[in-house]
């Protein structure tokens, strides 16, 4: 007599956890543990399937499945992000904080320090500036 349908079950052990990105370009891994090794899990951002590519880079090591992103650079990257296993969910969502800006397009940048306002030139030719401030700046 042949035993069928007896799949042990499969728990999440630790969950997904929220990623913060302070700085840009940044990287961020979320990270999560099943109840049994070598248990494919599907990564989804938002509603869409995520494959590894240059951006991200997906490894199961036994239990713990990880996705790094890589190359975080802005809204497009804001999401909630997720792990699934045979019907099981665990999400979490990737945020952008800090005083951290990136400034695109901007030449001849002047930060004056008395109200915390930048100054600048739009050129043609688009540049990129990384800025930190101490200070968090209302306008632009």
């Amino acid at each position: 007599m042949a035993v069928v349908g007896t799949e042990e079950k499969i728990e999440f052990i630790r969950h997904l956890e929220n990623a913060v990105v302070s700085e840009i370009p940044g990287t961020a891994t979320f990270e999560c543990e099943l109840s049994r090794p070598n248990v494919k899990v599907q990564w989804m951002k938002g509603n869409k399937p995520i494959l590894p590519d240059h951006k991200y880079d997906i490894k199961m090591d036994g239990a713990v499945h990880r996705l790094v992103i890589r190359d975080v650079t802005g809204s497009d990257d804001i999401s909630e992000y997720s792990a699934t296993v045979r019907g099981l969910t665990s999400k979490a969502s990737l945020d952008l904080q800090g005083e951290t800006m990136l400034l695109i397009g901007i030449s001849h940048l002047r930060y004056d320090a008395r109200d915390s306002t930048v100054t600048g030139t739009c050129s043609d030719i688009p540049n990129i500036y990384y800025l930190s401030f101490r200070r968090q700046l209302d306008r632009l």
